[in-house]
């Protein structure tokens, strides 16, 4: 009898020892939980990037901060909700990003500006002036058009940290070295893949430093290092 009492404690002990390690076990993914969601929380906090996706032939260009997206996108890629979600949506869902809009710029002859964190972004695109100098000067030669033309634009240099040329634009490397004094340049994957090699070995020659969305992947410029 003795025995048989000895064996029921042991029992009844076994499935409360079982559910105290249970309950410690469960406290404890609870706290990793706890702890993982705000350290990811901190870390998407402090997030702040420049980044300009590698999509065919689109423009998409993103501007985080703190949970918070600024976008520069082309409406075809806006529309194109299969697009979005391979290449963009899933990116923002990692960085924690809860709020989005359209990123505001002002347009000047040499493009359009940026100021995002601290940071001058030249965005250079066909409907810009710089975009259209070479065109322009081998119309007008070197008559009174030319002189008229380059009026519009800043005699002195403008200063930019990151230029991007992004929808095929017609411009050398050489005008825009001219006119605007940057410490790199981004070509995104809605260019020509010729002209992004001119562009490209023209850099080489300059000692530029620049990067080919098409070629590279995409570019991710760190503000928060």
């Amino acid at each position: 009898s003795c025995i048989r009492r000895s064996v029921s404690r042991r029992c009844t002990r076994l499935p409360e020892e079982r559910k105290s390690k249970v309950l410690i076990a469960s406290l404890f993914v609870v706290f990793g939980l706890c702890s993982f969601n705000s350290f990811k929380q901190v870390q998407n906090a402090n997030v702040k990037e420049i980044v300009v996706y590698s999509i065919p032939k689109q423009k998409a260009i993103a501007f985080i901060s703190d949970e918070k997206v600024l976008y520069d996108f082309d409406s075809t890629l806006l529309k194109d909700q299969s697009a979005m979600s391979f290449h963009v949506l899933h990116n923002w869902y990692d960085l924690g990003v809860k709020e989005e809009a359209m990123v505001s710029s002002k347009v000047i002859p040499e493009g359009r500006l940026i100021f995002f964190e601290g940071k001058r972004i030249l965005i250079v695109d066909t409907n810009c002036i710089l975009g259209q100098v070479k065109v322009r000067k081998r119309k007008a030669g070197l008559g009174t058009g030319q002189k008229e033309f380059e009026f519009f634009l800043s005699k002195q240099k403008l200063k930019a940290n990151i230029v991007i040329l992004s929808g095929n634009p017609r411009v050398a490397l050489a005008d825009i070295t001219e006119h605007v004094d940057f410490d790199e340049i981004v070509f995104d994957s809605s260019n020509n893949s010729r002209r992004m090699a001119k562009w490209m070995e023209d850099c080489e020659t300059r000692k530029i430093r620049c990067w080919n969305v098409s070629r590279q992947g995409a570019y991710v410029k760190k503000l928060n290092n």
